[in-house]
C-alpha cells in the first residue's frame, strides 16, 4: 500500500473511532427518538440497516488490520538473520563482555567467576544473554537496545 493511501485510511479509521464513540455516548432513547422523527415507521428497517453497516465496517477494518500485520509478518521473516541461537560460543562471550564493559554488575560477576578460576559454560553463557534479552537490555540479534 501506498504512503498517502495508508494516511488516508488511517484519518478515515480516527473519523468512524470519533462517531462510534459519539454514537456510544448517546443514550439508547436519544438515538431512538431521532431516528423517529427522521424515519417515522420504518425505525426498525433502519436499525437494521445500521447494524448489517456496522458489521460490515468493522469486518473490512478487521481484515485490513490482518492483511497488514500478515505483511509485516512475511517481510520479517523473509529476512535472514543471526539470532542468539545461531552464534558461536565466541560470539557469545564478546557480546556477553562488551555488555559487561558498560554494566557494572555484569562486569563484577565475571570478574568473580575468573577469579574463582571458572570459566562460564556455553549453558551459563546462553542463560545470562537470555536474561539480558528477557530484560530487554538486547534484541534477538545481541544488539544492545
Amino acid at each position: 500500500m501506498s504512503k498517502p493511501y495508508e494516511e488516508t485510511q488511517e484519518k478515515l479509521d480516527r473519523l468512524a473511532d470519533a462517531l462510534v464513540e459519539d454514537i456510544l455516548a448517546t443514550s439508547d432513547e436519544d438515538i431512538l427518538k431521532e431516528a423517529e422523527e427522521d424515519y417515522d415507521d420504518d425505525v426498525n428497517a433502519v436499525i437494521d440497516n445500521m447494524r448489517q453497516l456496522i458489521a460490515k465496517t468493522l469486518l473490512q477494518r478487521n481484515k485490513r488490520k490482518l492483511a497488514l500485520a500478515r505483511q509485516i509478518y512475511e517481510q520479517k521473516a523473509l529476512q535472514p538473520r543471526a539470532t542468539l541461537r545461531t552464534m558461536s560460543l565466541q560470539e557469545k562471550r564478546k557480546l556477553l563482555a562488551k555488555i559487561a564493559a558498560n554494566d557494572i554488575y555484569l562486569r563484577d560477576k565475571l570478574t568473580l567467576a575468573a577469579r574463582q578460576g571458572e570459566e562460564l559454560s556455553e549453558t551459563d553463557l546462553d542463560s545470562m544473554i537470555e536474561a539480558l534479552r528477557d530484560l530487554h537490555l538486547i534484541d534477538e540479534e545481541g544488539n544492545p537496545k
